[in-house]
Parts: C-alpha cells; structure tokens; sequence
C-alpha cells in the first residue's frame, strides 16, 4: 500500500476549474467512478462509486452524471468531465444529447501528446504521477491508495517509451482493475484553462438596464 503525505490544508486558486474524470464499468467486479480535482485538491469533493453490476441501470447512472454536471453551488461547478471511452462512450453520447458538451471522451489507447509515453493511458498517469508529491488525496481512502500503486511499468527498449501495465496484466496477477486510479488519472487527460471570472455590470449598465440583455450586442 502506498503511504499518502498527510496534508493538513492544501492552497488552490480562485479560477482553477473543477475536474471530473469518469472511469465506467463495463459490469462484473469493476466499479464505476468520479472522481474530482481542483488544482492540487483531489479531496475536497469525495468520488462517486456504483458497483458494476449495477451498470445494467444505466439511465440511473447517467441521472447521477447529469447531476454532477448540472450542480451550480460554489465550488461544485465541473468545469470539464472526461470520460474513458471503453465502457464510457454510451454515457458521453447522451450527455452530449443532454446538452452538456463540456463531456470529452478519452480513448486510453489512443497517442499520447508527449512522445515519452507509449499511449493516452501512460501520459494521464504520469501527469498524476509528477503531481502527487503536491497534491491532496484522502489520507483514509485505501481503495486509491492500492489502485496508485498497482499498476506496473516499463520503458519500451525500441521507443523509449513509458508503457503502463494493462488491466488485463494486472488481473492475471491477482490485482483488481485500478478504477479509482484511472478515474484520477482521467482529470489529467487535457489542460482546462483557468474559469473566467463573470463580468458584473458597470452603475450605467444597471440604469440603462443593459443586465436583463447581458453585455454583448445582439448583432454580435
């Protein structure tokens, strides 16, 4: 198991968007998972964890989905939500269809945007690799913990290029499918620029009333 830095307060920014990674089941043992990040706090806002066999309800896991994604309170806005296209391309195609486009699919086998690495899977976790020793995880949730320490790897002699133990590996050797890791390793797939802060009208907007119109020309 491997031991998690205790972290007693950890410092975000007030523009660092909230991200979402979604690991989805394809039913069995696997879990399916959400799981969050803002900057270098990956514990505010605890995961979401449905049992595989429960997959079969699908619309009820795409009910939570959209609840995620439609949840305005301060500090619960998802700026992004990433999801492996495995067992996860159904959910993002209806969620697309709900009108929430700020949904990406992930392929985990597809190139990695840094040559170093074998593939899209690799390039996550190592992201979330190099920002650990900064960032803030549960310090009690054991089931992460296992999954970051899972998963083997190797440098590919003919590429030098880091290669990531597959799931199928992992399970031949008695270890579960590292759910929780690649729902964290997931906000790692792109960079998400800082949230925009909302402009708030100048006292001559407000007489005019321009803010029941909002700020931009309608032949903009």
């Amino acid at each position: 198991m491997v031991r998690i830095p205790q972290r007693p307060r950890v410092a975000t920014l007030a523009d660092e968007p909230l991200i979402a990674g979604f690991d989805a089941s394809g039913g069995g043992s696997p879990w399916n998972v959400v799981r969050f990040r803002r900057g270098l706090d990956a514990r505010s806002i605890p995961p979401i964890r449905v049992p595989g066999e429960l997959s079969r309800d699908r619309e009820a896991l795409i009910a939570k989905l959209a609840a995620v994604m439609q949840d305005r309170r301060p500090g619960h806005k998802v700026a992004v939500m990433f999801v492996d296209s495995a067992y996860g391309a159904p959910y993002v195609e209806r969620l697309h269809v709900l009108g929430y486009a700020n949904v990406i699919e992930v392929n985990f086998g597809a190139p990695s945007p840094d040559r170093h690495q074998a593939n899209m899977r690799a390039y996550m976790w190592n992201r979330l690799r190099e920002w650990l020793p900064h960032g803030a995880i549960p310090g009690d949730d054991e089931k992460l913990a296992i999954d970051l320490s899972g998963p083997g790897a190797k440098i590919r002699v003919t590429t030098n290029q880091l290669v990531l133990e597959s799931k199928a590996d992992m399970q031949a050797r008695g270890l579960a499918s590292p759910d929780d890791g690649d729902a964290l390793a997931l906000t790692f797939a792109q960079r998400v620029a800082p949230e925009e802060p909302q402009e708030q009208p100048d006292e001559e907007d407000e007489f005019m009333g321009v803010q029941n119109y909002g700020t931009r020309g309608w032949m903009r």
